[in-house]
């Protein structure tokens, strides 16, 4: 609901000039007007204003757009998709608020009549009417409110809680607000940071289920390497890689209100009955904190809705290029419990994907095939309470479970051949818990969101290494994690505006292990032995921080300037107890082999490591300069810095071990950025452009110090490189979205410790697993076939530059044609093409049609690869 006092602060311009404006520029104005979200449903997942611009020019003739009749041949049926089916055959613009249509039931329009008529019709027994403002475009609102031109320009006063035009197939440009600010709703070219949305529409119609797909439309943003299964993603944002071996994350990761906890893999979410994705490109840890140093993605799922019974499903198939095929099948259902009160939404589904690498001996015949393969399962229900007008209660479930096989690495002289065995099991999962309770001060709002995670990761590992030894092992770990985030933000009605905020964690993990490896010693004496060693690791880490935001509006809005701050602190403690013992199983002497059944104890060595109890702290301040000279350029100047709590390194040797430190400081990134963005064309472009510095100090590294592995501060590095972003909807091509979006980045240390340089880095050397160049161009059609068809085409190219594949000497574990430990170039193809008959939709998919074979990266004695050419089909379905 939007508050027709706060709507009206902008006083007789904005009323007078929003019908004036395109509504993508009407909805920005009044936002910066400081409307906003008020309803009792006030939470941040549920701030989204999404609106359809119509791809014609007819919206700005109204008087022509009067006299033209079109054949309608709709239904009776709900009158939100009878609007949308109108709209569809009109080809024109229609505004409505989702609550106001909700429950209703429209009349069947059947015949030949121009749009006010047949919107007259449909109207019939609704409450409701229809109004042209003075620019054309469509309002639908109770008949009871005055219908003067004045009233038509601007939107209702008392109904919105969401603006949601019908669908336009023929074009449709999706608005979206974002909520990345914690400050309110904020339309996506309004917000002064760099921050890339992709909406629920955008991943539907691109047929993107995996984040990494879906990444590839957000510039500087790209898939890193996962030790773990395919499920298990690894997000690097603007140069500021993560290796999956080093302890705490450089991307922050939220699901909804709720954040994760730090871990260099994002959640295995997957996108279904998603609203939105939010990343944030760049250093945010004064709002997000630990772990937020390249930048957040924030998953944003559908919330219920309090009124509508509705749901959706979606499932297909696909063949794997050499490999076993993959079916998918997830659905949503939204149930309203009590009018305007209580709603649920549970949604969920199952995947199997198919492997592609094979396990066996090199020169042999393999062991297994498609051992890489394994199915996810996911569910998420949603509980929406409105208890008054100003108290809301949220509550968000999330269950993850995968079960995979083998790892994704593969042997660095076989694309085939995986370097894992074929009994490996790898089977994450987790259980997510969030309640968001917000209360409407007046003055401000308070939202507190508490949030706990279990995680259970059991795993099954066998290595071979030919003449020498085979090892297996077996590892169960469990992470506990509580968080707390209790915030206060402004009301947003005068130009002084702020947030306070505490943030709090206690984070658990406990992990036991259980390896055994039969040696083959190259020796005269032909001995085998058996290593056999067991431990358990504990480790303990709890973190306060409170941080605060500042801002004041200047020159009516026009001039904004933000300072803000966050002080973190956190105790971390890790403790690890482990037993080796060495047995004999058998020894040749001259022709005569001894074998010892049972094998020969040769002594057991117990070793006990701790780290103490370690503290960290770090000091966040960011800066900012917002600048509007209108409704349609957004320029700003962003200062932030970004940092990863501190870690220890355990191993009883690191203290004999010249370079190993037995603890590691917090590094800290900041980042100076200069960005704007632009609507171009009456909002058929839009361009979103950053320039960014990053100065790195302390980069926490993975490193070989010959007697064991250990992490270090390796060096600093220096970042820097351009964002670029422009989506086109050209008015001449109806139905038709382009989007381009590419980054150039260089990434590279400019100071490498004793450590690093024991290690085999250099200064220069690129930071690992992040491109200096992607590129991507989307293509997006629809193209009406009749009242109840569309065709519908979705394509994309992405080229993606090469790797590094790991820090010093371990990125030189490569094989030619890769010697320098650098994967290659890829170029990545997918294709969606179909048709939606009312709300049913077939489509045929491809995925890496070119079936682009080169690593991703080689180096550290594997290489990974893009999962190969798929070919398949889809289907959707709306009810």
């Amino acid at each position: 609901m939007i508050d027709s006092k706060t709507a009206s602060k902008g006083g007789a311009t904005s009323a007078k000039n929003f019908g004036s404006m395109s509504v993508r520029e009407g909805v920005r104005h009044l936002l910066r007007q400081g409307v906003r979200p008020i309803s009792a449903v006030a939470s941040a997942t549920a701030c989204s204003l999404i609106l359809f611009a119509a791809a014609t020019g007819l919206a700005a003739q109204p008087a022509l757009a009067r006299s033209i009749t079109h054949e309608f041949a709709i239904p009776a049926q709900s009158l939100d998709e009878a609007l949308k089916s109108l709209s569809t055959s009109a080809n024109e613009q229609l505004l409505f608020s989702k609550e106001l249509v909700a429950g209703k039931q429209s009349a069947p329009v059947d015949g030949t009549y121009t749009t006010d008529q047949a919107l007259e019709i449909l109207l019939q027994g609704s409450g409701l009417k229809a109004d042209r403002t003075p620019s054309g475009v469509l309002l639908i609102r109770l008949a009871s409110e005055a219908s003067t031109d004045r009233a038509a320009s601007q939107p209702p006063s008392s109904s919105f809680s969401g603006l949601t035009g019908a669908e336009d197939v023929s074009g449709s440009l999706e608005e979206i607000v974002v909520t990345a600010l914690k400050s309110g709703a904020v339309a996506l070219e309004d917000a002064p940071i760099s921050v890339t949305a992709l909406g629920g529409d955008m991943l539907r119609d691109g047929g993107f289920l995996d984040i990494a797909d879906a990444i590839r439309f957000a510039p500087s943003v790209n898939e890193g390497i996962s030790s773990g299964n395919r499920a298990q993603k690894v997000i690097n944002i603007r140069g500021v890689g993560q290796n999956s071996n080093v302890s705490g994350g450089t991307t922050g990761y939220y699901v909804g209100e709720a954040a994760f906890f730090e871990s260099v893999q994002a959640p295995t979410a997957r996108l279904y009955d998603m609203e939105r994705v939010e990343i944030l490109r760049g250093p945010q840890s004064t709002l997000y904190g630990n772990g937020a140093m390249g930048g957040v993605v924030r998953f944003i799922p559908n919330a219920p809705d309090l009124n509508e019974l509705e749901g959706n499903a979606f499932g297909g198939w696909s063949a794997t290029e050499d490999g076993s095929d993959s079916y998918y099948g997830y659905g949503a259902m939204n149930f309203p419990l009590v009018r305007d009160k209580l709603a649920l939404r549970v949604a969920g589904g199952y995947e199997k994907i198919g492997g592609f690498g094979d396990t066996g001996l090199l020169g042999l015949p393999a062991s297994a095939e498609d051992q890489d393969g394994g199915t996810i399962t996911s569910v998420r229900s949603s509980l929406k309470y409105a208890a008054t007008d100003r108290l809301s209660i949220d509550v968000l479930f999330q269950l993850s479970e995968t079960d995979f096989g083998a790892s994704q690495m593969f042997n660095p002289f076989d694309r085939t051949r995986l370097t894992s065995g074929p009994d490996d099991d790898n089977d994450p999962k987790y259980r997510m818990l969030a309640g968001t309770v917000s209360y409407d001060f007046r003055f401000a709002s308070l939202t507190n969101v508490t949030t706990s995670i279990e995680q259970d990761t059991d795993t099954v590992s066998n290595v071979s290494f030919v003449g020498y030894a085979d090892s297996s092992s077996v590892a169960a770990s469990e992470r506990s994690y509580i968080g707390n985030e209790t915030r206060l933000v402004s009301a947003n009605k005068g130009p002084l505006n702020w947030i306070l905020g505490l943030f709090v964690t206690d984070d658990d993990v406990d992990m036991a292990t259980d390896s055994s490896t039969e040696v083959f010693l190259p020796d005269s004496t032909g001995s085998t032995y058996i290593i056999n060693s067991t431990g358990t690791t504990a480790s303990e880490r709890s973190t306060r921080a409170v941080f605060g935001e500042v801002s004041y509006k200047l020159f009516g809005g026009k001039l904004v300037p933000l300072v803000g701050l966050r002080y973190f602190e956190e105790d971390f403690r890790t403790d690890s107890l482990s037993v080796t013992e060495l047995f004999l199983t058998s020894s040749t002497v001259g022709t005569t082999t001894t074998a010892f059944d049972p094998p020969l104890s040769l002594g057991a060595f117990p070793t006990a490591e701790s780290s103490g109890k370690l503290k960290f702290d770090s000091v966040n301040p960011r800066f900012n300069l917002a600048y509007y000279p209108n409704d349609t350029s957004t320029y700003f100047i962003n200062i932030s810095n970004g940092f990863r709590g501190g870690t220890a390194n355990t191993n009883v040797l690191c203290a004999v071990t010249p370079g190993c430190p037995s603890s590691i400081p917090s590094d800290k990134l900041w980042n100076y950025e200069l960005g704007t963005k632009q609507s171009l064309m009456g909002g058929q472009v839009f361009v979103d452009l950053a320039l960014y510095y990053m100065d790195w100090k302390r980069v926490r590294e993975f490193v070989n110090l010959i007697v064991l592995n250990a992490q270090v501060a390796a060096g600093d590095a220096e970042i820097y490189g351009v964002d670029a972003a422009i989506t086109a909807t050209p008015k001449a091509i109806p139905g038709l979205t382009l989007s381009l979006v590419g980054n150039w980045n260089s990434s590279e240390f400019s100071s490498v410790t004793p450590a690093g340089i024991v290690a085999g880095a250099a200064v220069g050397d690129r930071i690992s697993y992040v491109p200096d160049w992607t590129a991507t161009v989307g293509v997006d059609y629809r193209r009406p076939i009749n009242s109840r068809w569309v065709a519908h085409l979705n394509t994309s190219y992405n080229h993606i530059e090469e790797m590094r594949g790991g820090f010093g000497s371990l990125a030189n574990l490569a094989v030619p044609p890769n010697p320098d430990g650098f994967g290659g170039k890829r170029d990545l193809v997918t294709a969606r093409i179909g048709v939606k008959i009312d709300s049913l939709g077939v489509y045929f998919v491809g995925t890496n049609l070119l079936n682009e074979h080169d690593p991703v990266t080689i180096g550290s004695g594997i290489q990974t690869l893009d999962y190969p050419r798929t070919l398949g089909f889809e289907v959707t379905s709306d009810f």
